[in-house]
């Protein structure tokens, strides 16, 4: 998965360092150095064999990505392609945070550690409910989200709990 990873960004043009064992952190640089945004995922397998003969199984015998880290890879390259074709109007930097041994609970510590992410306030958006439509066979014209905003730092708090409300109530 990292090769992967790694390739991906190559062909991005997107510069990134290796870290920790399996880590990866790139950095897409915009017109301004700051302020930095770190978009983050998780990336380790775990000790399970895959049972199914399917084309996009684990290239890795014994392991595999059972928690769903396959669909936070693809979000997290996603973003960072749509970054990197916009990457001309960023009015920031842009830290891609490829985290390993989520599930061991130390590789959020490790990745610090190393000092390559720099200072970061962390948010946490989450969307927690989605409710649409009624009829598995009909698009629905609205869609309620709900869900929070978590950070130590109540003026973050306070901005992203408004632009989250902006963005809602103008759609």
């Amino acid at each position: 998965m990292q090769a992967r990873i790694r390739r991906e960004l190559d062909e991005m043009g997107i510069p990134y360092e290796e870290v920790v064992g399996t880590g990866t952190i790139a950095t897409l640089k915009g017109k301004k150095d700051h302020p930095v945004i770190g978009l983050r995922c998780d990336i380790d397998a775990l000790s399970i064999k895959e049972a199914k003969e399917l084309p996009y199984r684990s290239e890795n015998d014994g392991v595999m990505h059972a928690c769903g880290h396959d669909g936070h890879i693809s979000m997290l390259l996603t973003a960072a392609k749509v970054l990197s074709d916009h990457r001309d109007e960023l009015n920031c930097t842009v830290k891609l945070i490829f985290q390993p041994a989520e599930e061991k609970t130390n590789g959020a510590l490790k990745m610090l550690e190393t000092g390559r992410v720099g200072h970061l306030d962390t948010v946490v958006v989450s969307v927690c409910t989605f409710h649409s439509g009624t009829m598995a066979n009909i698009f629905a014209e609205t869609a309620e989200l709900s869900g929070t905003v978590r950070t130590f730092n109540p003026e973050l708090r306070k901005h992203w709990s408004m632009e989250l409300h902006f963005m809602y109530s103008i759609y």
